[in-house]
Protein backbone atom coordinates (compact mmCIF):
# COMPACT_ATOMS: atom_id res chain seq x y z
CA UNK A 1 0.00 0.00 0.00
CA UNK A 2 1.27 3.37 -0.88
CA UNK A 3 1.45 6.21 1.38
CA UNK A 4 -0.02 9.44 0.76
CA UNK A 5 2.93 11.17 -0.25
CA UNK A 6 3.61 8.94 -2.42
CA UNK A 7 0.01 9.23 -4.02
CA UNK A 8 0.24 13.11 -3.80
CA UNK A 9 3.30 12.54 -5.94
CA UNK A 10 2.13 10.06 -8.16
CA UNK A 11 -1.02 11.88 -8.95
CA UNK A 12 0.78 15.41 -9.55
CA UNK A 13 3.40 14.01 -11.98
CA UNK A 14 1.23 12.41 -14.52
CA UNK A 15 3.43 11.88 -18.09
CA UNK A 16 3.63 14.67 -19.86
CA UNK A 17 6.01 15.28 -23.47
CA UNK A 18 5.82 18.63 -23.69
CA UNK A 19 9.46 20.63 -23.36
CA UNK A 20 10.52 22.14 -20.11
CA UNK A 21 9.30 26.03 -19.68
CA UNK A 22 8.62 26.39 -23.65
CA UNK A 23 5.85 28.54 -22.77
CA UNK A 24 7.69 31.11 -21.70
CA UNK A 25 10.40 30.03 -24.68
CA UNK A 26 10.58 32.80 -28.06
CA UNK A 27 9.33 30.63 -30.53
CA UNK A 28 10.21 30.64 -34.95
CA UNK A 29 9.18 29.54 -37.89
CA UNK A 30 11.47 28.74 -40.43
CA UNK A 31 11.21 26.88 -43.91
CA UNK A 32 13.82 25.46 -46.05
CA UNK A 33 12.48 25.96 -49.27
CA UNK A 34 13.03 23.75 -52.18
CA UNK A 35 12.98 25.29 -56.08
CA UNK A 36 14.41 23.99 -59.68
CA UNK A 37 17.32 26.53 -61.07
CA UNK A 38 19.15 25.50 -64.48
CA UNK A 39 16.94 21.65 -64.21
CA UNK A 40 18.38 21.35 -60.27
CA UNK A 41 16.77 21.00 -57.24
CA UNK A 42 17.93 23.41 -54.88
CA UNK A 43 17.78 25.52 -51.66
CA UNK A 44 17.34 28.77 -51.56
CA UNK A 45 18.60 30.94 -49.10
CA UNK A 46 18.97 34.77 -48.07
CA UNK A 47 21.09 37.67 -46.51
CA UNK A 48 19.12 39.45 -44.10
CA UNK A 49 19.74 43.39 -44.54
CA UNK A 50 22.52 44.94 -43.18
CA UNK A 51 20.16 47.72 -41.63
CA UNK A 52 18.38 45.26 -39.49
CA UNK A 53 19.32 42.74 -36.13
CA UNK A 54 21.81 40.08 -37.06
CA UNK A 55 22.06 42.02 -40.74
CA UNK A 56 24.48 40.34 -43.10
CA UNK A 57 23.99 36.75 -42.06
CA UNK A 58 23.00 33.87 -44.05
CA UNK A 59 19.31 32.62 -43.23
CA UNK A 60 16.05 30.68 -44.33
CA UNK A 61 13.20 32.31 -44.37
CA UNK A 62 11.48 32.89 -41.71
CA UNK A 63 10.60 34.47 -37.82
CA UNK A 64 9.19 35.00 -34.94
CA UNK A 65 5.45 32.98 -34.18
CA UNK A 66 3.32 35.80 -33.35
CA UNK A 67 -0.43 34.70 -31.95
CA UNK A 68 -2.54 34.55 -34.94
CA UNK A 69 0.24 32.49 -36.47
CA UNK A 70 -1.80 29.63 -34.21
CA UNK A 71 1.62 27.46 -34.71
CA UNK A 72 5.00 27.62 -36.17
CA UNK A 73 4.14 25.83 -39.57
CA UNK A 74 1.77 29.07 -39.79
CA UNK A 75 4.73 31.25 -39.10
CA UNK A 76 7.33 30.22 -41.25
CA UNK A 77 4.50 30.66 -44.35
CA UNK A 78 3.55 34.12 -43.35
CA UNK A 79 7.78 34.90 -42.90
CA UNK A 80 8.66 33.09 -46.01
CA UNK A 81 5.61 35.30 -47.99
CA UNK A 82 6.76 38.73 -46.48
CA UNK A 83 10.69 37.98 -46.97
CA UNK A 84 10.26 36.22 -50.58
CA UNK A 85 7.09 37.82 -51.72
CA UNK A 86 5.78 34.75 -53.25
CA UNK A 87 2.44 33.74 -52.40
CA UNK A 88 0.78 30.87 -50.04
CA UNK A 89 -0.17 29.07 -52.86
CA UNK A 90 2.97 29.09 -54.22
CA UNK A 91 4.39 27.21 -51.05
CA UNK A 92 3.82 23.35 -50.66
CA UNK A 93 5.24 22.13 -47.45
CA UNK A 94 6.53 18.75 -47.46
CA UNK A 95 7.36 17.90 -43.94
CA UNK A 96 8.83 19.34 -40.49
CA UNK A 97 12.44 18.95 -39.22
CA UNK A 98 13.47 18.20 -35.69
CA UNK A 99 13.03 21.15 -33.44
CA UNK A 100 15.87 23.24 -31.65
CA UNK A 101 16.76 24.91 -29.05
CA UNK A 102 19.05 27.95 -28.87
CA UNK A 103 21.02 29.81 -26.57
CA UNK A 104 18.56 32.97 -25.32
CA UNK A 105 15.27 30.97 -24.82
CA UNK A 106 14.61 30.33 -28.07
CA UNK A 107 12.68 27.18 -29.78
CA UNK A 108 13.01 26.96 -33.63
CA UNK A 109 10.53 24.78 -35.44
CA UNK A 110 11.91 23.74 -39.08
CA UNK A 111 9.98 23.13 -42.24
CA UNK A 112 10.48 21.96 -45.69
CA UNK A 113 8.82 23.04 -48.39
CA UNK A 114 8.53 23.23 -52.40
CA UNK A 115 7.66 26.00 -54.69
CA UNK A 116 7.54 25.91 -58.18
CA UNK A 117 8.77 29.58 -58.63
CA UNK A 118 11.87 30.41 -60.09
CA UNK A 119 13.99 32.61 -57.75
CA UNK A 120 14.37 35.24 -60.61
CA UNK A 121 9.79 35.71 -59.76
CA UNK A 122 10.49 36.21 -56.34
CA UNK A 123 9.82 39.46 -54.70
CA UNK A 124 11.79 39.91 -51.79
CA UNK A 125 11.22 42.23 -49.09
CA UNK A 126 14.88 44.32 -49.51
CA UNK A 127 13.93 46.04 -45.52
CA UNK A 128 14.42 42.43 -44.30
CA UNK A 129 16.56 40.50 -47.38
CA UNK A 130 19.42 42.12 -48.84
CA UNK A 131 19.74 39.10 -51.55
CA UNK A 132 18.87 35.62 -51.83
CA UNK A 133 20.86 32.92 -53.48
CA UNK A 134 20.42 28.94 -53.98
CA UNK A 135 22.54 25.95 -53.53
CA UNK A 136 21.69 22.73 -55.26
CA UNK A 137 20.77 19.97 -53.23
CA UNK A 138 23.17 17.78 -54.74
CA UNK A 139 26.09 19.77 -53.54
CA UNK A 140 25.07 18.72 -49.87
CA UNK A 141 24.47 15.38 -50.34
CA UNK A 142 28.23 15.26 -51.91
CA UNK A 143 29.76 17.49 -48.94
CA UNK A 144 28.45 16.73 -46.01
CA UNK A 145 28.06 18.98 -43.27
CA UNK A 146 30.12 19.34 -41.07
CA UNK A 147 28.38 19.64 -37.40
CA UNK A 148 29.18 21.64 -34.66
CA UNK A 149 27.56 21.37 -31.42
CA UNK A 150 27.77 23.71 -28.53
CA UNK A 151 27.12 21.92 -24.87
CA UNK A 152 25.40 23.62 -22.16
CA UNK A 153 26.32 22.84 -18.89
CA UNK A 154 24.56 23.29 -15.24
CA UNK A 155 26.48 25.20 -13.04
CA UNK A 156 26.60 23.87 -9.80
CA UNK A 157 24.73 25.64 -6.78
CA UNK A 158 23.89 26.24 -3.15
CA UNK A 159 21.75 23.41 -3.10
CA UNK A 160 23.25 21.05 -1.44
CA UNK A 161 21.96 17.98 0.78
CA UNK A 162 24.40 16.48 3.29
CA UNK A 163 27.68 16.90 1.26
CA UNK A 164 26.05 16.57 -2.60
CA UNK A 165 25.60 19.29 -5.26
CA UNK A 166 21.80 18.85 -6.93
CA UNK A 167 22.31 21.08 -9.63
CA UNK A 168 19.29 23.36 -10.83
CA UNK A 169 18.07 21.17 -13.08
CA UNK A 170 17.48 18.16 -10.71
CA UNK A 171 16.11 20.51 -8.18
CA UNK A 172 13.36 22.24 -11.14
CA UNK A 173 12.41 18.64 -11.42
CA UNK A 174 11.97 17.97 -8.33
CA UNK A 175 9.94 21.16 -7.33
CA UNK A 176 7.40 20.72 -10.77
CA UNK A 177 6.32 17.28 -8.64
CA UNK A 178 5.16 19.89 -6.16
Amino acid sequence: MKNDKIQAIESAIGYSNEIYNIKNMKKYGVLLLITEVEGELSFVFQVRNREIRQGGEISLPGGRYELEDMNTHNTAIRETKEEMGISEEDIEIIGKLDSIISHGNIFVDSYVGYTSKHPDEFKINKSEVESIFTIPIDYFIENRPVMHEIAYYASPSNNRWKDNIITCRRIRSTWEIF
